[in-house]
């Protein structure tokens, strides 16, 4: 019965329709299914809910990230704190984040340390102001004004200890003269003069008070740190004759910028020909130059941007040299050298626990290059020999077994490797 409608109804004029009918049958059966397979935007998550969503993220992220490098060269903490934190709820495995949280809370604290310091400097009391000061790490972007409040306190001690030493010895304490001077000495040990004074003290003293007692302020090396040696300042007076240059060159090499600049201006106020002035703004035009670009490289340290504050730091560098010469290190180009040296240690450091070992070895080549005797460099690279030495066992065991992919253990082992090593 049913087969003869059917013949009947693909007979004649009502074939057309049959079919018709047929294909629009057919379109909805397949609507249901596919609608009841494709799940709908409703039940998914939020942040799952299309590519829309996911481009959302992103941009989030790049914008939270921009606020942070902000916030933090502004040294809003507690603003690059909640952005931070932010960004680890959307990205909990963002180790530049985490990094960065650290150096948040270790400039936060230095900056209170500095707060306490600078007033303790204010109030003249310069012991307590030292014992803050140097607790201020130095790789902190405090680290130039710490330098600058050091070395003011250092010629303040200078002049306080040597005045002390001096009326003492015209009333004949030798005692007292003679624990001064002491002080004055762990600030200037090598001052020639004063070792002759201190040993004709001892001479007049007991043998029991001819030993120094610990000095007032605090176990810091800030000759060190801050002076300018014997030979370089030799090498100044040579290419800076003149004496007021001469001062302000000084200033500049033990990274007293601000005392330089400030000598400058007061040079270029009683200079009265323009052949003196011109000469003067050259120099506190490289100066500045050179303070806003130490500065700004800090700040792109900071923000874990190394191959940038390393391009500005470059040509910092150059400017550098030309003031000083190749045989004078200054200040800068110490912290700088330091500064460096310290984050390629730590770039290379990742990429190795990573296991990108050619990204340990370029990074760790390039704080090399800048000091051959690091001593976390050359660990970094020893570490790195004793790969390429397992590298080039399998290699040399794939080698005898006839395999072809030897020549990449080899190859691996020599991008990994200083051209002078045994390994390489």
């Amino acid at each position: 019965m049913i087969i003869n409608k059917l013949k009947y109804y693909l007979q004649g004029s009502n074939r057309f329709l049959w079919y018709i009918g047929l294909i629009l049958a057919m379109t909805f059966v397949v609507h249901l299914v596919v609608s009841a397979i494709k799940p709908s935007s409703a039940d998914l998550p939020n942040h799952l809910d299309g590519r829309q969503d996911v481009l959302k993220i992103e941009q989030d992220l790049k914008s939270l990230s921009a606020s942070i490098e902000v916030n933090m060269s502004n040294s809003d903490w507690d603003k690059s704190r909640e952005n931070i934190k932010r960004i680890l709820n959307l990205d909990p495995l963002n180790f530049q984040q985490l990094e960065n949280l650290n150096r948040v809370n270790r400039e936060e604290k230095w900056s209170e340390i500095y707060t306490e310091g600078d007033q303790y400097f204010k109030e003249k009391k310069y012991l307590e102001a030292m014992s803050k000061l140097v607790q201020i790490g130095p790789e902190s972007s405090y680290s130039p004004r710490v330098r600058a409040k050091l070395l003011s306190i250092k010629r303040i001690l200078d002049r306080k200890y040597r005045e002390q030493g001096t009326n003492y010895l015209r009333k004949r304490k030798y005692l007292l003269s003679f624990k001064a001077f002491c002080n004055f000495f762990h600030l200037n040990p090598d001052d020639i003069s004063l070792k002759k004074k201190m040993n004709w003290l001892k001479r007049r003293l007991s043998k029991r008070n001819r030993r120094c007692p610990e000095p007032e302020f605090p176990a810091v090396s800030v000759h060190e740190q801050i002076e300018v040696t014997d030979k370089s300042a030799i090498l100044l007076k040579h290419k800076y004759p003149e004496q007021e240059i001469f001062k302000v060159m000084s200033n500049y090499a033990q990274g007293d910028v601000e005392s330089a600049i400030r000598l400058l201006q007061k040079g270029r106020e009683k200079a009265r020909s323009l052949h003196r002035i011109t000469k003067l703004d050259s120099f506190f035009e490289k100066m500045n130059s050179v303070k806003g670009k130490y500065t700004l490289g800090h700040s792109l340290i900071l923000q874990n941007k190394l191959e940038e504050a390393a391009r500005q730091w470059k040509e910092m560098l150059q400017i550098d040299r030309a003031l000083m010469s190749e045989k004078v290190t200054s200040f800068y180009r110490q912290e700088i050298y330091r500064i460096l040296v310290n984050s390629y240690y730590k770039k290379g450091q990742a990429f190795y626990q990573k296991e990108r070992y050619k990204d340990a070895f370029n990074f760790w080549f390039k704080g090399y290059e800048i000091n051959k005797d690091d001593i976390n460099i050359l660990n970094g690279l020893n570490k790195l020999e004793k790969v390429a030495q397992r590298y080039n066992k399998i290699a040399q065991q794939l080698k005898q077994r006839g395999d072809g992919n030897y020549q990449y253990y080899f190859k691996a082992a020599k991008e990994i490797t200083l051209p002078e090593s045994s390994v390489h």
